[in-house]
C-alpha cells in the first residue's frame, strides 16, 4: 500500500518527554534494553531536524536511572513515546534533493519497511506547505521501540500543497531525490538507496526506494 499523507504514525514516536511521566520513564530505565540516549543540542526542534547527531567526546548522556554514570552535561534531547515501553532507538532520515529540481511547496513523507511491515512513517518537512527547492536536504529524527535490524526499503510520497488564483508563482509537480540514508544513532548502521540513480516522485504519488547496507554520504 501506498504512503497516507496527513497525520504521520511518527508524530506517536516521536512526542517529547512529559514531565508528568518522568517517574515511569525512571522505573522503565532500571531494567530497559533500550539505551534512553539524550544527545546535547541547544532546542528540540533542532535535535529532530537531524542538526546534533554527534555525541561529545564523553558521549552522549543517559536519561532515567543509569544518569549517574553519564559525564554529558547540559542541554540533552530524545525521544520517548506516549506510552510503555516509552524508550525507543533513534533513527535519523535524509533525502537530498536533485540541485536541477523544479521549486514546488508541499509535505513529503518516508516511511520505512522491513519484511512488508511498515516501521516508521515520517513527515520529512513538518508542515504540509513547506517551500521545497532544489538541492535542499531534508532531515529528520524518528524513534522505534526495538532496533530496526534489516531493512529493506523506503516509500516517499509527494503531497503538493494546493495553490490559490495562481498565488506564489508556479510550482513544480514533483520532487526529484538524488539521495536517501537511513542512519541509526546508537550504532553505525547506515542504509542508502542506490548512490547514481535520482528518483522522482510525482504530485499525489510515491515512489519505492530499495535500501542497502552502503553509505552514499558526499
Amino acid at each position: 500500500g501506498g504512503v497516507i499523507g496527513g497525520q504521520s504514525e511518527a508524530a506517536y514516536e516521536q512526542a517529547s518527554c512529559s514531565h508528568s511521566r518522568s517517574h515511569g520513564y525512571y522505573i522503565e530505565s532500571i531494567h530497559s534494553e533500550c539505551p534512553y540516549t539524550a544527545f546535547p543540542c541547544h532546542d528540540f526542534n533542532s535535535f529532530m531536524d537531524g542538526k546534533c547527531l554527534v555525541c561529545p567526546i564523553t558521549g552522549c548522556a543517559q536519561m532515567g536511572f543509569y544518569s549517574i554514570y553519564s559525564l554529558g552535561r547540559g542541554k540533552m534531547y530524545s525521544t520517548t513515546k506516549s506510552s510503555s515501553p516509552f524508550c525507543g532507538y533513534h533513527y535519523f532520515v535524509e533525502l537530498v534533493l536533485d540541485r536541477d529540481m523544479a521549486k514546488t511547496s508541499g509535505e513529503v513523507f518516508v516511511a520505512i519497511f522491513s519484511d512488508y511491515e511498515m516501521l516508521a512513517n515520517v513527515s520529512m518537512t513538518g508542515k504540509s506547505n513547506a517551500d521545497i527547492k532544489a538541492g535542499d536536504i531534508l532531515r529528520h529524527v524518528f524513534s522505534y521501540h526495538s532496533d530496526l535490524g534489516k531493512v529493506d526499503y523506503a516509500e516517499i510520497y509527494f503531497n503538493k500543497a494546493k495553490q490559490f488564483f495562481g498565488w506564489g508563482g508556479q510550482k513544480g509537480n514533483e520532487v526529484v531525490v538524488s539521495r536517501a540514508r537511513l542512519r541509526s544513532l546508537e550504532d553505525t548502521l547506515i542504509y542508502s538507496g542506490r548512490c547514481d540513480t535520482s528518483t522522482t516522485i510525482s504530485a499525489y504519488t510515491s515512489q519505492i526506494v530499495l535500501l542497502n547496507r552502503i553509505d552514499c554520504e558526499d
